[in-house]
């Protein structure tokens, strides 16, 4: 994969084999976690949420391994498969696992409404393959590319690693950022825009990062540039 294949891809499956080198443990699990978050309903489990829970502080170096081994035998009993996929032990498999199984656990529940209202539409029962398949599909698709967004928000642009300069990290920008960071406030992202503009930051790719509306999660790039995180 190129630069140019990087930034346009709707599929998260290649562009994660170009990672498969980087030291990026804590920002794979975190794009794992992010994944998991972009439909709601395969959190409706409690132990899915807390598997995401320690997941994500495995991440940032608040829980070990064997959090991680528990949560992931918990969830291996759950009815939707993404969670325990993102507790894999190897970080890379856990994003890889947790992209594949969100993206499927999107598309079953879009794929079964679709039918539902084909029938109540009057199509034939005979029909509603077909109509069960496309709206897989278009399902899978529709997830995958949020999820290839997700992370570009997370790795940016690996073929041009960022650098924010220090004049940037003005005590208005860091109080952001790690309020950003601390508390999800993820709404807050064009007011960072905002504050790195009146900081003089002139790279575009920054700002407009920050001004998109989306999807964006903890180890978004801007983010970890700006406190320092790995």
């Amino acid at each position: 994969m190129n630069e140019t294949e990087w930034l346009n891809s709707d599929d998260p499956m290649p562009m994660l084999e170009i990672l498969r080198k980087l030291p990026s443990d804590r920002k794979l699990r975190l794009f794992a976690c992010g994944c998991i978050r972009l439909v709601p309903h395969l959190l409706n489990e409690p132990r899915n949420r807390r598997s995401v829970e320690v997941a994500e502080r495995v991440a940032i170096g608040e829980a070990g391994g064997d959090e991680l081994a528990v949560v992931h035998q918990e969830t291996s009993r759950s009815h939707f498969w993404a969670a325990h996929m993102a507790t894999r032990p190897d970080a890379w498999d856990a994003a890889y696992g947790a992209a594949k199984w969100t993206a499927k656990g999107a598309a079953k529940p879009s794929a079964k409404r679709a039918c539902r209202q084909a029938y109540r539409d009057g199509m034939a029962r005979k029909e509603m393959g077909a109509v069960f398949q496309a709206a897989l599909a278009m399902s899978f698709a529709a997830t995958s590319a949020v999820e290839a967004s997700l992370l570009r928000c997370v790795f940016g642009n690996p073929f041009r690693p960022a650098v924010i300069g220090s004049g940037c990290r003005t005590a208005t920008v860091l109080a952001l950022a790690r309020s950003i960071y601390t508390e999800r406030a993820f709404d807050q992202m064009s007011i960072l825009g905002d504050a790195l503009q009146d900081a003089d930051c002139e790279d575009a790719d920054v700002i407009d990062h920050c001004r998109k509306s989306g999807p964006h999660d903890r180890g978004c790039w801007v983010i970890d540039c700006l406190l320092e995180h790995d």
